[in-house]
């Protein structure tokens, strides 16, 4: 099956976030090929799917509670399954951007800005 002419239907709301995959339940309705429906479909916990300008991004949900989620996932989580030997071993330059990373996760309610994850984190 060639996939590529293949178009499917989505619903955004006005402000160009996805709202149902349901086309009764949304006002816009949008044609997209199968694989940005494929990949708009799969949705993080704490995201949504927005197009802006012809373009699909991939936002974050910025009320506390959604906050909170995606910290719990993205921070808390990921440091909780760190062993005290894997502290240890990091340089200082690493353990100071650790540090202003989790502080910046521990703030994110008043800030709403989510923090960007060292790259050498894993």
């Amino acid at each position: 099956m060639n996939t590529q002419n293949t178009t499917m239907k989505v619903k955004i709301n006005n402000e160009g976030y996805l709202e149902s995959l349901d086309i009764k339940d949304a006002t816009i309705e949008v044609a997209v090929d199968i694989d940005t429906y494929n990949k708009i479909t799969m949705v993080k916990n704490g995201y949504n799917w927005r197009l802006v300008n012809e373009t699909w991004l991939e936002v974050p949900l910025l009320d506390d509670n959604n906050l909170r989620t995606i910290r719990e996932y993205s921070c808390f989580r990921l440091l909780d399954n760190k062993s005290a030997l894997w502290y240890d071993n990091l340089t200082k330059e690493q353990h100071t951007e650790l540090n202003n990373w989790y502080k910046a996760w521990l703030e994110v309610t008043d800030t709403k800005v989510i923090p960007e994850k060292p790259t050498w984190l894993k």
